[in-house]
């Protein structure tokens, strides 16, 4: 299930013996490289490397977990069973292609004012869903607008459009000013 060089190889390196006991005497994870304080005296990792193992033995469950827990912080309802989500990424191909590159699949809601459920989420590139999201857009502002809100924890994204709009203002200046500048000389 895991891409090509997955990262946590370690999670599977055996330590030795006075190795892991002087970790767990140091109160420290017991895996090799590893040096964050222990979850509890019982679980001898830390919550880091307990999650990568999660995610390495059941990344089915640990994905659809990632994308409910994502549906609620961002409010929206989420009536997607683990089978329905197991069927929908053996039907695509979900589970080994998602990821953060342009190829790379994402899920997509086919109509965003309903809910996730079976009949209303298909895999997307990621390309794809970023320009989806950008020709539905009424106001390239907008999401500037929404990030500036979120970083100041607000949720009346709509109180930050006049921000976000002297932002875009520059940022297409400094765009127009390095075009002129590479017109100039190119190389």
């Amino acid at each position: 299930m895991n891409k090509p060089g997955f990262p946590h190889k370690y999670l599977s390196k055996v330590v030795s013996e006075k190795t892991r006991l002087s970790n767990i005497r140091a109160g420290v994870c017991s895996h090799w490289g590893c040096a964050r304080p222990a979850r509890s005296d019982s679980h001898k990792d830390c919550h880091t490397c307990a999650k990568r193992k999660t995610r390495m033995k059941h990344p089915l469950k640990y994905t659809y977990s990632n994308i409910k827990d994502s549906a609620r912080k961002r409010k929206v309802t989420f009536n997607l069973t683990l089978d329905e989500f197991k069927a929908f990424c053996d039907r695509t191909g979900y589970l080994t292609k998602k990821g953060r590159e342009f190829e790379d699949l994402t899920i997509d809601r086919i109509d965003s004012s309903k809910p996730y459920q079976a009949d209303n989420i298909r895999a997307l590139t990621w390309i794809d869903n970023c320009s989806q999201k950008l020709e539905n857009m009424t106001n390239p502002a907008e999401p500037i607008a929404r990030a500036l809100a979120k970083i100041a924890k607000s949720d009346n994204w709509k109180a930050y459009l006049t921000p976000a709009n002297i932002t875009l203002q520059q940022v297409r200046a400094l765009i127009e000013q390095e075009e002129k500048e590479f017109e100039e000389n190119p190389f």
